[in-house]
């Protein structure tokens, strides 16, 4: 290949990534369907004015909806909403904030029935018949309280006396009215069981019975309770219970100790085997790094793409594997904190969840898409070497291809680089999930950035495979076993090892990443897993979605692990290498053990030695002579 042409070919491709990164720059005019991409990929970013608005409200204790001519707030009772066609107003809006936002941190469903109640609104009797967040136990015993408290008490009442019981109370159930007890130490003092439940201090055990949550909501306040949520837990379904504040001061509360103890076994499971996998990428990358180092014959054109391969394979190792076991970790065994800021109204208490960070994002968003820019871009690169190898085979010189390699390589590390740091310099874009546990760059161009990163370099890979199948079959009759072209050239054999090795690796590549490129796209397809239509919403689809999605993942960056197998069943020269460092590595390990073993024996004789010299005396004869004798062992 001529010189000339191998720097057009790298400056063309310079220049289209640069061209692609100013593209991206430029503020792209959202559509209704990338409005819909973002509010499914990070529902809590991009969310209307009355979604903002009853997050703040939840969390203030006050709603504010904001019309031209109303202040609608969340003042407990609504007392100052008189006007019929203002509390129609605020009903609407209520229900479809939570409707919109009911998957959020600080979005509780006891919030929500209360206003409802207290509004007056024709949607809490709507409501209250269809139960359409009743999810779990909790939420359908919630409802209970809202709508049917003796149907609440029917289903806790013997719960409840039991826990009242085993604290030293002494009840009598008045069936007539199931909400009251007598204290029979009190003789006619009646009190309501529910307030008795909120007055005693009790277990974490005995919280975590749904019953004692429902038991503990304040129907008339929302003030301090919170309810804990999880919708993205594998193989577990939907996670919902509720606590009062003192028990967040008391214990450590989260959604993992809400989870039946199968959903922690396989969450565990996971970390487990993302932990092995990690340990497997970065020894297996290591090893294939120091094999293409130590033998200079495997450092052609194609040992130089699979080196890049290898250090970024090897990134995904000691990075971004790490990183998933944390954001499990993370996801569903969060650290909350509740603590109380200033208001107006004095001392409120808030929500902290800390488990997500702008910083946490960006350091994992940069090492996977780094390393994944660079890993799919480079087999683009290696395949168009393939490809040129049947298209112009004699002007084709290993020396000059090998080249062309080494300067394409950096290129696509400075370019994916750049690339990678678009969200961290750029204020339009920013790094989120975009599946349950892969982030990548999401922002108003995030669809030009996914067919960038992924659609544009597949089609490229399967493109010019294709081409090369077909040129390759085309020559085959024609081109000669050894080119005498004056350059240094390979036999047939070999070149098609090659390019059968390679395409062994795309296909691997595209098989890891397939599975999770469907799973995400059932989520523009499938209503029945869409948070945002919670009535059509099928628990056990997105239970299964959900965890297919995790799976995926850890399969798609499973990848990393699969080229160097791929190096041994293929390559003999790789094989061979490996084996020849094996061999080395193993005979100075026994030789390192051999030589601790003789020292060893040497430091037990010199012992020895030391120990028998202790048991000789020496005295003297009385002709002036010396004699050694052995004293006697008087264990012995």
């Amino acid at each position: 290949m001529p010189v000339k042409m191998e720097f057009d070919l790298l400056r063309m491709f310079c220049c289209g990534f640069i061209l692609v990164g100013f593209c991206v720059s430029e503020e792209i005019k959202p559509t209704p369907k990338n409005d819909y991409i973002k509010k499914m990929f990070n529902p809590e970013r991009e969310l209307s004015s009355h979604i903002a608005a009853f997050y703040n409200g939840v969390q203030n204790g006050s709603i504010k909806l904001q019309r031209e001519r109303l202040n609608c707030s969340h003042d407990m009772n609504f007392t100052t909403i008189t006007n019929d066609e203002d509390r129609r107003f605020c009903c609407n809006e209520i229900d479809i904030s939570f409707r919109q936002a009911w998957t959020g941190v600080l979005v509780h469903l006891s919030d929500f029935l209360r206003a409802l109640r207290d509004l007056q609104c024709s949607q809490f009797n709507n409501e209250c018949d269809a139960r359409t967040y009743a999810f779990t136990e909790f939420n359908s015993l919630t409802y209970d309280r809202f709508c049917n408290e003796s149907q609440f008490m029917d289903k806790c009442e013997n719960t409840l006396t039991e826990i009242l019981l085993k604290h030293g109370g002494s009840v009598n159930i008045n069936h007539t009215d199931p909400g009251n007890i007598t204290d029979l130490a009190n003789g006619d003092t009646t009190v309501t069981l529910l307030k008795q439940i909120k007055q005693t201090t009790l277990t974490l055990d005995e919280m975590l019975k749904t019953c004692v949550q429902a038991a503990l909501v304040n129907v008339n306040s929302c003030a301090g309770y919170f309810e804990v949520k999880e919708t993205q837990a594998p193989m577990c379904g939907i996670v919902w219970c509720g606590f009062t504040s003192d028990a967040f001061k008391r214990y450590d509360i989260s959604e993992w100790i809400c989870m039946p103890a199968r959903c922690r076994a396989n969450i565990i499971i996971l970390m487990v085997v993302a932990g092995l996998l990690s340990v497997a990428s970065t020894l297996t990358n290591t090893i294939a790094l120091i094999v293409f180092w130590k033998n200079k014959k495997l450092r052609d054109s194609q040992g130089i793409y699979k080196i890049s391969l290898a250090v970024a394979d090897l990134l995904i190792g000691v990075f971004v594997f790490p990183t998933v076991i944390e954001t499990m970790k993370r996801a569903y065994m969060p650290s909350m904190l509740l603590h109380h800021r200033e208001t107006d109204d004095g001392m409120s208490p808030k929500m902290d969840i800390g488990s997500f960070n702008s910083r946490y994002f960006n350091f994992i968003g940069f090492f996977s898409t780094w390393s994944n820019s660079v890993s799919v871009y480079i087999l683009v690169m290696a395949s168009f070497d393939r490809f040129m190898v049947v298209f112009r085979p004699l002007r084709y010189n290993l020396y000059t291809a090998k080249s062309l390699a080494i300067k394409i390589s950096i290129a696509v590390w400075v370019l994916a680089l750049m690339f990678s740091l678009i969200p961290i310099v750029l204020p339009n874009f920013e790094y989120r999930f975009i599946a349950a546990l892969f982030v990548f760059i999401s922002g108003d161009g995030e669809m030009i950035i996914l067919a960038i990163a992924f659609v544009i370099p597949i089609f490229c890979m399967l493109v010019t495979h294709v081409a090369t199948y077909v040129f390759s079959k085309k020559n085959a009759k024609a081109r000669p076993k050894v080119i005498s072209s004056g350059a240094k050239v390979r036999s047939i054999s070999v070149e098609n090892r090659l390019a059968k090795t390679l395409s062994i690796m795309v296909v691997a590549y595209l098989v890891c990443l397939l599975p999770m490129s469907v799973v995400i796209g059932l989520h523009f397809v499938l209503t029945e897993i869409d948070t945002f239509y919670p009535a059509e919403l099928n628990i056990n689809t997105l239970t299964l979605v959900t965890s297919l999605e995790i799976i995926f993942c850890i399969l798609f960056i499973s990848n990393s692990l699969l080229n160097f197998f791929i190096y041994n069943i293929r390559s003999k020269e790789f094989r061979s290498a490996c084996t020849k460092l094996f061999n080395i590595t193993k005979s100075k390990l026994k030789s390192k053990l051999m030589r601790s073993s003789a020292k060893a024996a040497r430091d037990r004789r010199t012992s020895a030695a030391i120990s028998n010299a202790s048991h000789i005396t020496v005295s003297s004869n009385n002709n002036g002579t010396l004699s050694i004798n052995p004293k006697l062992n008087e264990a012995k």
